[in-house]
């Protein structure tokens, strides 16, 4: 009995010292974090399911194309990466893991990483005409300062009291020293 009392006079000055955020912090990450993975899933789940139907609607535009199953993937890759996470419509700079295998290390391979390159273009410029992302972004209270502007917003010269480094003294370009025993040029 006085082992419970014990733990419980513990954890009342834990709370009541600095600890309280330590709880907190522990209680967002039991709690909070769940919630927001399993609400990315969701999201990344339904992105997909919207880039599978609007690549439907493409291939019913255009019945006489014979797209292939690399550029498919691309325009849903593009689509779904676009509306999930915010991409900027271009392909990341090395292709889906499949793609750098051995089997793609070929003229035949080479061209289906490039047919997927243009489908995640494709399927990127679909999506930012779509509109979806305008409703999965959230509104901020106020635009973020940028550092180039935060000058001239705050007024001043931004140091915040410190010290800035002195300007950097422009040097002329280096000039040849000849060499003894070396003929003029």
């Amino acid at each position: 009995m006085q082992r419970q009392g014990a733990i419980v006079a513990l954890m009342l000055v834990a709370g009541a010292t600095g600890c309280s955020s330590f709880l907190s912090a522990g209680l967002r990450n039991v709690v909070e974090l769940p919630i927001q993975s399993a609400d990315e899933v969701k999201l990344d789940l339904t992105n997909r399911h919207r880039a599978k139907q609007a690549w439907e609607q493409v291939d019913q535009v255009f019945p006489e194309e014979c797209w292939s199953k690399d550029y498919v993937k691309g325009y849903k890759d593009g689509y779904a990466d676009y509306l999930t996470y915010g991409g900027n419509g271009e392909p990341p700079a090395t292709p889906p893991f499949i793609y750098r295998l051995r089997p793609y290390q070929t003229p035949d391979g080479i061209r289906a990483i490039e047919d997927w390159y243009s489908g995640f273009r494709h399927g990127a410029a679909m999506a930012r005409a779509s509109g979806y992302r305008d409703s999965i972004v959230i509104p901020l209270s106020s635009p973020p300062i940028n550092a180039v502007e935060r000058i001239s917003v705050l007024g001043g010269d931004n140091s915040g009291g410190r010290r800035s480094a002195p300007e950097i003294e422009t040097l002329p370009p280096p000039t040849r020293t000849p060499v003894e025993n070396e003929p003029p040029q």
